[in-house]
């Protein structure tokens, strides 16, 4: 399973002070830099020692923020309205919540929320990269285009709408389109100063490269490209996730492993994730392992003809020969039509 990647501005590390005296500049950038790396309890304590403001609009955005980059939405949520509250032309306020509610597959509100953030401020052209995000998630490529061609408009320079754009045609399997929008959005966001935005949205661009050779079995180039994304951000999903299938393919089944644990620490329930885990552990005679994640994986994702097909080559290893069956016949009811001949051959 291909997992695209489309990236919504982050504005965790856009964070915008009235103060100029060097001291607040250095205490921004260190509760970035921490927010960055998700050393929360450092990200918080600078907020309560070091920026604490009696009704800042700011502070209580800095607060929604860092609940944000914890999984806290609701707690983020009523940081951001409060937000509003003090400061109704906050304009990220707005662009933060939407996020939230299309993160939780709420697209109209959100889109609401991006509309008001744009009658506040229309010139900034992170409303229209994060609008066309929420229209690739409710698959609707026109309306993501429109939004992706107003924000270039705005700012042709910009490395996130350039890899948007290319992960659009990356989709479409245009690749060598794909890899010009990503090489193109790769110089501007080396020049980028701030090394937590500069590494966030490398890390991605070089996944992204990643994904054109990946698809186009060029698995050396590939793995170039996503061994470079997770040294810039080793919490890259994608890069252990395909790094893990080259290993496979190559037959190093316990370095396959290793990547595939990485990712599950990142998303522990993506089915495939664990149907390459179980693949890797069966290959490595790891059987009774290789059954527990093929079952969480048929568990996740109802219908994975793959996973029923593996399955049955665990149960059929472990002396199972019935549940194998089983399972052969099942993949096969569901589409898979190269367990035929096994179900001949070893079923009948």
């Amino acid at each position: 399973m291909k997992r695209y990647t489309y990236i919504f501005y982050p504005f965790f590390i856009l964070i915008l002070f009235s103060c100029t005296s060097r001291t607040e500049k250095e205490i921004k950038q260190d509760f970035k830099k921490y927010l960055y790396l998700e050393d929360f309890k450092r990200a918080e304590k600078i907020l309560i020692e070091d920026l604490a403001r009696e009704d800042s609009a700011e502070l209580y955005y800095l607060y929604g923020l860092l609940n944000s980059k914890r999984n806290e939405d609701i707690k983020a949520l009523q940081y951001f309205d409060s937000t509003i509250f003090i400061d109704s032309l906050h304009y990220k306020a707005y662009i933060e919540k939407a996020s939230l509610y299309a993160k939780n597959k709420r697209y109209s509100v959100a889109l609401k929320l991006l509309d008001s953030a744009e009658l506040i401020y229309p010139e900034f052209d992170g409303i229209y990269v994060n609008r066309g995000k929420v229209y690739a998630e409710m698959n609707q490529p026109y309306l993501m285009l429109k939004q992706f061609e107003k924000a270039i408009k705005i700012d042709s320079t910009n490395s996130v709408t350039l890899s948007n754009f290319g992960t659009y045609y990356l989709e479409k399997h245009h690749f060598d389109t794909a890899a010009q929008y990503f090489r193109k959005a790769l110089i501007y966001a080396e020049q980028e100063e701030n090394i937590g935005l500069r590494n966030y949205i490398t890390s991605e661009i070089f996944s992204n490269l990643g994904m054109v050779k990946f698809i186009k079995d060029e698995n050396d180039s590939a793995k170039h490209y996503f061994k470079k994304a997770r040294q810039r951000n080793h919490k890259n999903f994608n890069s252990h996730y395909f790094l893990g299938q080259i290993e496979i393919y190559d037959e190093k089944y316990a370095q396959a492993l290793e990547h595939f644990d990485k990712a599950r620490t990142i998303d522990p329930d993506h089915a495939p994730v664990l149907y390459f885990s179980s693949l890797a552990k069966y290959y490595l005679r790891r059987f009774e392992d290789a059954l527990t994640d093929i079952n969480k994986a048929i568990e996740l994702r109802k219908g994975y003809a793959d996973a029923y097909g593996i399955r049955g080559n665990i149960h059929l290893m472990m002396g199972n020969k019935n549940k194998g069956c089983e399972d052969y016949q099942k993949s096969f009811d569901l589409g898979n039509k190269q367990y035929k001949e096994a179900i001949k051959e070893t079923c009948n």
